[in-house]
């Protein structure tokens, strides 16, 4: 070992170091040392092109001892003092060699870059505490790589053809550029059949300072997981293919991304991407994606999508773009999401159709009390088989559904800043629309959207105007008959928007309908197959004549001038009935002389009060009123009506029955008049 030190030549002492301690070298170990000495890039294989076929690790079987390395002198070489402050600044820099055993550099302290190029690493790679300025493994082909809590003052490139048989961890690492996987493929010979519980990828609570790239023909076979990661750039799965069915494809909860989520442009996962309290800088962008959890026969619901409680800064985007189609198969889940942008599906096709034997089947899109600052799109060829749920969400923007396709719209307590879009809505008859207790400035529909009668919820729903222009009110009763059942909120919320536009006459006819539909339902028996009683049908046809009667009559109290016209024509009615009587000597005085006189001369006495049928049909109509015809005047008592005469109505019989009939339908029309007028029955 003294001889060696005295050798003026670099390259000829860290040989003598290495023949040292592992005796003989092998070619490939002597041209690494020359290689790392010098600060060169060291071919193994018979062409210095790095792309050449002869350095495809898949054919590694080839390969003869002449490429092979110990993995323990690349060890000793990145840990032995006097050797390692011999390397150039490339470091261990190789192309197309075969490493043979566990590389194993725990807790080690590397001084260089390390940098393995399409070579193959017979055994595992740990770096678990160890720190290295970059590791490049680009088309490296090696078993596993364990490197929890490492340090990575650069970036680590494991891409274009890398390949791990095993897990991939950097659970805690500390990596201060980028995590590029770009063209990787993780977890090769893990099990692919669900249940499938192995990692392919995992960086818990990592700290990245670049970006992430699991993109651009990126796989994985078992859980990718990020959990609490902190990733100074974006998180870029472009192109990228997950694979964990029945399990979690790529786990995030909870990492907090300065940049952008990436799911776009041809991006697959096959089992559930979860997402849940992730805070995002940027957009989540799922341009084209596709997201796979389907139920495969098992008794079991599955979330294709899970964003729970997140916080995007931008916007999210599961939406389709040209052939970029977006498609998940299972849940989306959206709950208590936090987004300060938009909510964007145009064209999205969301599959999760309700299944009877799966209780929390059924649901396509799920964001109960999610939270958008800007809009919310699920138009233009968006299309769910299941359940649109956004109950309780607060959208700032537009809820714009223009030419979507729907299962069921539950938009319950949803509070809308803009307008609620439903124009063109593509529905057939089973489509539901719920906007129970929803609100919004400004409904835009058309007659086209509207569900099928009982398929429709309203109650509760408050909207500002609508922005059809002149509203057709004959056709807002027609939408309003669709409810599944009878509300009065829906109509007194049309009527107020009609009297805010002016048209007063609109809003009374939509209240009478109200009040005419209130007493139709009124008492009605529920329930299919449910026989009626004696007594429930007796209220039924005393509910239908007195809502009869009352629209009739005064409108529910939003017509009074109706009993008004009522009560002329009864009066009319008296004035020629009793006049024609009159004529025909059937309307006699009633005291006993003036009758007698009357019955002589076919006149009444001179002293005693002349008949004016109009003044007698006036004072028997109006109550109270009293100007002395009816006291003295009266049907005669002495005839009753001839059968079959042509002038029946002007007999006593009929006369006295009209007389009665003027005195109860007069109390009874002005006593409805009198309500209507003073709102005792009309209900605001």
């Amino acid at each position: 070992m003294g001889s060696g030190r005295g050798l003026s030549n670099p390259v000829d002492y860290l040989l003598s170091l290495a023949q040292a301690r592992f005796g003989d070298l092998r070619q490939a170990e002597v041209r690494l040392l020359n290689g790392s000495c010098q600060g060169a890039l060291v071919h193994c294989g018979p062409s210095p092109a790095i792309e050449d076929p002869t350095n495809d690790p898949s054919k590694s079987d080839g390969w003869g001892p002449d490429r092979e390395i110990r993995s323990d002198l690349v060890q000793w070489l990145c840990t032995n003092g006097e050797a390692a402050k011999r390397v150039g600044q490339l470091g261990v820099a190789v192309v197309g060699a075969k490493l043979t055993g566990w590389l194993n550099l725990m807790y080690a302290v590397v001084p260089f870059p390390i940098n393995l190029i399409r070579c193959l690493i017979a055994g595992d790679f740990s770096l678990a505490s160890g720190q290295v300025p970059s590791l490049l493994m680009a088309g490296t082909w090696v078993k596993s790589i364990t490197a929890p809590h490492a340090t990575v003052r650069g970036g680590v490139f494991l891409r274009a053809g890398f390949r791990a048989e095993g897990v991939v961890s950097f659970v805690g690492a500390q990596i201060g550029g980028v995590l590029d996987c770009r063209g990787g493929m993780f977890g090769s010979l893990l099990q692919e059949d669900p249940p499938n519980n192995k990692q392919a990828f995992s960086a818990d609570g990592a700290a990245i300072g670049g970006s992430v790239f699991l993109s651009e023909d990126f796989s994985a076979k078992g859980e990718v997981r990020l959990p609490l990661a902190r990733i100074g750039g974006d998180l870029d799965c472009s192109r990228g293919t997950f694979r964990n069915k029945g399990g979690l494809a790529l786990l995030a909860n909870r990492a907090d991304i300065k940049g952008s989520i990436f799911l776009n442009d041809g991006f697959k996962a096959e089992g559930e991407v979860q997402l849940n309290g992730v805070h995002v800088g940027g957009d989540i962008g799922c341009v084209g994606g596709t997201f796979q959890n389907r139920h495969d026969g098992d008794l079991q619901s599955r979330t294709a999508l899970l964003i729970d409680a997140g916080q995007i800064r931008g916007s999210v985007f599961l939406r389709t773009e040209g052939k970029q189609e977006f498609l998940a198969e299972g849940q989306v889940r959206l709950p208590g999401v936090r987004i300060g942008g938009d909510l964007d599906c145009h064209g999205g096709k969301f599959r999760n159709p309700r299944h009877d034997d799966l209780p929390e089947s059924g649901w396509a899109l799920f964001a109960d009390r999610a939270s958008v600052t800007g809009s919310v799109f699920l138009r233009d060829g968006f299309d769910s088989e299941g359940e649109v749920r956004i109950a309780g969400a607060r959208i700032g923007g537009d809820l714009d559904c223009r030419q979507g396709k729907f299962s069921k719209l539950n938009a319950q307590s949803t509070t809308v800043g803009a307008q609620i879009v439903l124009a063109t809505v593509c529905s057939d008859n089973d489509t539901e629309t719920d906007l129970m207790n929803a609100s919004a400035a400004c409904l835009a529909d058309d007659e086209g959207a509207w569900p099928s009668k009982g398929k429709l919820y309203l109650d509760g729903f408050v909207y500002g105007r609508i922005s059809s222009g002149t509203i057709n009110v004959p056709k807002r009763l027609k939408w309003l008959s669709r409810q599944a059942e009878f509300t009065a909120q829906p109509y007194r919320q049309l009527a107020r928007v009609l009297r805010e536009e002016g048209d007063e006459g609109g809003a009374r006819l939509v209240l009478v309908e109200m009040e005419h539909q209130f007493r139709q339902t009124r008492g009605q028996v529920r329930g299919p197959g449910i026989v009626a009683s004696g007594r429930e049908l007796w209220r039924k046809l005393v509910g239908r004549v007195c809502a009869w009667v009352l629209t009739a009559t005064i409108g529910y109290g939003y017509h009074p001038a109706r009993a008004g016209w009522w009560l002329s024509a009864l009066i009319l009615a008296g004035w020629l009935s009793f006049g024609l009587g009159y004529s025909r000597g059937y309307m006699t005085p009633s005291d006993k002389n003036a009758y007698i006189y009357f019955k002589a001369k076919g006149w009444s006495p001179p002293y005693y009060q002349q008949f004016t049928p109009l003044v007698y049909s006036l004072e028997n109509s109006v109550p109270v009123l009293r100007l002395g015809q009816d006291s003295a005047w009266m049907a005669d008592p002495s005839l009753e009506a001839y059968k079959g005469s042509r002038w029946w109505w002007t007999m006593p019989t009929a006369l006295r029955l009209l007389r009665r009939v003027q005195i109860v339908g007069g109390w009874i029309l002005v006593t409805l008049f009198l309500s209507g007028v003073t709102g005792l029955i009309r209900k605001e």
